[in-house]
């Protein structure tokens, strides 16, 4: 009688596990599609439908192929040939055919089926829908194109100051190739007198604030000193973390400049600015004095117009 009683429930056990498995393969957001080693579809669960637009119906006893394009064909044959082998496919990236004819790109991880003697009978696949990521890489090929053929210099650095691109306007610039520069701290091209103006900079991307041309001096590799017109802004990660920062700089290499210690007068520096023709806009003697005045203890450049 206890053997009667015991055999029931191996069954209800397996027919529960059975139960517990299509229900997880039913409501799961990835696609999961088995067939045989011919090819042809034996499973197609609800995400199968919303991917490819056929109804499990439709699928089920048609070959494979029904969502394969006629150029890809021959991925087939590498998967199912890596199957009868026993191997998993993990991670290939492919595209394949919505019932409307529209292609879209996926992730396929293919797992071989085996019966109770281990005999390879079929495969399992597991489709991820990878169109999101890869209209993000298209975007970010694209922008990175333009960010390395800009005339400006664009450079990136995370909060701590460390270089982490270096377009080819910035070799230019700075004389640094990018391999020299990827890597370093941004007071590598920053004058001793003028590190303060990072702490100020940090601060603000922090703050999630941009700063938009924000006049200073860098330093070059052969150590010339030059004027520049800084934009920087914040670069934000996925979550709420201010990860880095993006500097755009301009070259203010089309005028002459002189630049006035602050130790010098301010009313001399501001007479000397006027008489010697060298002013930031026409600005009477009072103004320019109280122009001079709001970038102490910072140096000011003039231009000479």
């Amino acid at each position: 009688m206890e053997e009667i009683g015991f055999v029931p429930l191996e069954i209800d056990t397996l027919e529960t596990k059975q139960a517990m498995l299509a229900a997880i393969i039913a409501s799961t957001d990835d696609t999961i599609i088995s067939k045989t080693t011919k090819g042809m579809i034996t499973s197609w669960n609800p995400a199968a439908e919303r991917l490819f637009g056929y109804l499990e119906k439709e699928a089920i006893g048609q070959h494979i192929s029904l969502i394969i394009p006629e150029d890809r064909l021959a991925e087939e044959t590498f998967i199912i040939s890596q199957i009868l082998k026993g191997e998993k496919v993990d991670h290939f990236e492919t595209v394949r055919r919505k019932k409307d004819g529209k292609l879209v790109p996926i992730s396929l991880t293919i797992s071989p089926i085996k019966d109770q003697s281990g005999r390879i009978i079929g495969a399992s696949k597991i489709a991820r829908d990878i169109s999101a990521q890869k209209t993000a890489a298209e975007k970010q090929g694209v922008l990175a194109a333009i960010v390395d053929t800009s005339d400006d210099t664009i450079v990136s650095k995370t909060l701590d100051g460390i270089i982490t691109s270096w377009n080819k306007a910035a070799v230019r610039m700075f004389g640094y190739t990018e391999a020299e520069a990827i890597g370093q701290h941004i007071s590598l091209i920053i004058p001793p007198d003028r590190l303060d103006e990072e702490t100020f900079i940090i601060s603000e991307i922090r703050k999630g604030n941009k700063l938009a041309h924000f006049q200073t001096v860098r330093r070059t590799k052969s150590g010339e000193q030059i004027p520049i017109s800084l934009s920087v802004s914040p670069v934000i990660d996925e979550g709420p973390m201010l990860c880095k920062e993006i500097k755009a700089i301009e070259r203010l290499a089309h005028i002459p400049v002189i630049i006035f210690s602050t130790a010098m007068d301010i009313e001399q520096i501001a007479a000397t600015c006027k008489a010697n023709g060298y002013v930031h806009k026409p600005f009477d003697l009072d103004t320019l004095i109280t122009e001079v005045r709001k970038f102490l203890p910072l140096d000011k450049i003039y231009a000479k117009t």
